[in-house]
């Protein structure tokens, strides 16, 4: 898919399930940290897929998807993202 797309979350990866399920990324950056400390990245959904993050394809939204931030204990990268399954959806 090289036209411009969206990501969709479908479900974890665990099958627990979130409030985040079936909903569109509107903005993640699994670096920012609030300005009372909070250090958990940010991640904001949207039902309306018109309001979605928008990529210039899909290998980019794929590295949105995989964008790695820290290490986990097992010293592999930390992709938080990558919990949930995605689609990758052409953009209306």
């Amino acid at each position: 898919m090289t036209e411009p797309c969206i990501l969709k979350l479908v479900a974890t990866v665990q099958g627990v399930p979130t409030e985040f399920d079936g909903k569109y990324v509107a903005a993640y950056d699994p670096s920012w940290v609030a300005p009372w400390g909070y250090d958990g990245g940010i991640l904001e959904v949207t039902d309306d897929p018109a309001a979605a993050l928008r990529f210039a394809g899909a290998a980019e939204a794929l590295a949105k998807w995989r964008e790695p931030y820290g290490r986990r204990e097992d010293g592999e990268p930390n992709r938080p993202l990558t919990a949930w399954s995605v689609e990758i959806l052409a953009a209306p």
